[in-house]
Parts: structure tokens; sequence; C-alpha cells
């Protein structure tokens, strides 16, 4: 049991009334067992290659459960490495490059969002129930009013706005 492991014990003993209070049992157990996971995966932020004795140090945890760790984050597609056993030796992928179409399929995506999210904000804005909770909230009506008025203005469909801008000519 390394030092880290001590001192996770020491605070779940401490504290397991508190968990147990709290509903969080389940919640801990979870993080205790994903931190082996998330350590490793920190330390292909930072190394390309490395052995699993220098993994199993620094995780202070056996080789044998470091390389069982590390084969079913390989097997759930957690992690993209690879294991040489007969050196021992540990490979960290770079992950896949997405490619420039799916790029542009993901900025299409986000934009259609945006634009969903903008129009149903502006719809909100503009609807009778919060303009009227709006108005008996704030002390300035007059301003709301004029607020309220130009949000309803800037929602006029192009027709009517060309309309308008004909007979103005």
């Amino acid at each position: 049991e390394s030092r880290d492991d001590a001192a996770v014990s020491q605070i779940l003993t401490q504290e397991r009334q508190t968990f147990e209070n709290d509903d969080l049992v389940g919640l801990v157990n979870q993080a205790v067992a994903a931190a082996p996971r998330l350590a490793i995966l920190n330390l292909t932020r930072v190394y390309v290659t490395l052995t699993l004795t220098q993994i199993s140090a620094e995780l202070q945890m056996p080789e044998a459960t470091v390389e069982k760790v590390l084969a079913s984050m390989i097997a759930r597609d957690e992690l993209d490495a690879s294991i040489d056993k007969a050196t021992g030796n540990v490979s960290f992928g770079q992950g896949k490059v997405p490619s420039i179409v799916e790029i542009q399929r993901d900025i299409a995506r986000a934009t259609e969002v945006n634009a969903r999210v903008a129009d149903i904000d502006d719809r909100i804005v503009v609807s009778k129930p919060h303009v009227m909770a709006k108005l008996r909230a704030a002390p300035n009506l007059r301003e709301l009013l004029h607020d309220y008025d130009q949000k309803r203005k800037a929602n006029r469909s192009l027709g009517e706005t060309i309309a308008d801008a004909v007979r103005n000519v």
C-alpha cells in the first residue's frame, strides 16, 4: 500500500459517516477506483513512452496492477496506447487527428446549435410572460418597455422590414 493509498484510506475512514449521511459512498468509491486511470491519462500528456516499472513507481502500484489497468483502458478505448510485453515499454499514441471535413462538420453543427439557441433566446426575451415578469420585478418600466419594443422590432420578418423600407422611400 502506497503513501497515497494510506492517506486516502485514512480520509475514507475518518469521513465515512459523512459520506454515508450524504449518500456519497458510491460516488467516493467510484472516484477512488478511477484515480489510477486518471493518473495514467495525466502521464500521457507528458510522456510518449514509459516502462511499466516507471508507471508503477509513479502510481505507487504493483506492475501487474498497472498492466491490468492499462489493458482495460486500451480495451475500452479510453487510452490510445500499446504495451510491448518483451521490453515492458508502454507507448502512448497521440490519438486520432480529426480531418478537415470532420472539423468543418463540427463547426457547422456548433453554428447550427448557436443559431437555435439565439432564436430560442430571442423568443423568450420578447415573449409576453417573460416581459410581464420583468415588468413586475423592475422599477424602471419605461426603459424595459423601450427594450421590449426594440427586441420586438428586431425580430420582425425580413418581408416586414423590406416593406417598411419601401414605404419610407
